[in-house]
Order: C-alpha cells, then structure tokens, then sequence
C-alpha cells in the first residue's frame, strides 16, 4: 500500500509523509512547500490539504495512464527534486525511489509530466517494493479521505 499523509501541525518543512507498505515498510519525509509553486496556485489562503488533495489525484492519473513508466514527484526542493518511479508491470507496479538535480522547487507541474522521462533520475537507494496496482490506489483513495477528516485544533490550558 502507499499512502500519502499530511502533519497540519507543523510548519511547511517535514510535514508530508509518503509511506510505502510492502515486505519492508518505509517512510520518506518531505516539504510542502513547493506544492503551490508545482500546480500554479496563485492564492496564498489555499490550505495544505488542498495542495496536497491536488498531488494525490496528479498521482493517481499518472499511475492509471498508460506510460509504462513514471515518476510520482514527492518533493522538489531548491537543490533537487525526488520521485518515485513506478515501473507497471502486467501484475505489479516497482517502485523505486529516485533523485535529480534537473528538476526544483518552482519547477511546474505541465514541465514536470512534459519532461519527467528525459531527466536523468539516480536511484536513491537500493530499497524497491513491488505492489499491486489496486493496493496503490487504496492507499490514495484512503489518503484522499483522510484529508477530508476535521481537523482537530491543540489546545493548550
């Protein structure tokens, strides 16, 4: 299962969780901050959970196209970006988590899909999971809804 998942309570640095669930579970931990800059969101009021909403759909689009090959951006920063790069097979999907120094914060999303093939990916580490494609898309779908949850304020007396 991958499963994206918000921290709405901390700032706009660390607060996005991408959580693979396979043989070996593992967590990458990433920004926000680029999201706005990516989809061209002009208005500053947009919440998190919106921007976020916005990358999982981008996600599940590309995961049902019909690319033998493509790469799930999960954090662009002003050095680099990192993807997941999801290799379809006729059963399973592999994933493997790679980086690039060609794509950055402020990079859009039309350039992103435009180009995401001609970048010259590394592979972030040797880690790689195999995972059905409907188990992927559970795992969005129950990400998106758990976006939709209310949120609950902290309180402190």
């Amino acid at each position: 299962m991958l499963r994206i998942l918000l921290d709405e309570h901390g700032g706009c640095t660390n607060d996005l969780f991408i959580k693979i669930d396979g043989t070996i579970s593992h967590v990458f931990i990433a920004d926000t901050t680029w999201l706005g800059d990516f989809f061209k969101i002009e208005d500053e009021n947009t919440e998190k959970k919106t921007e976020v909403a916005l990358l999982i759909h981008l996600w599940k689009n590309m995961l049902l196209s019909d690319q033998p090959t493509c790469y799930l951006p999960f954090d662009l920063a002003d050095q680099g970006g990192s993807a997941l790069r999801i290799t379809k097979g006729k059963k399973l999907y592999q994933i493997n988590p790679v980086w690039t120094n060609d794509l950055t914060d402020g990079t859009s999303e039309t350039y992103f899909l435009k180009h995401q093939i001609d970048v010259v990916w590394k592979v972030h580490s040797e880690r790689e999971w195999q995972l059905a494609p409907a188990s992927i898309l559970t795992g969005l779908n129950w990400s998106l809804a758990r976006l939709d949850l209310p949120s609950i304020p902290l309180k402190y007396e």
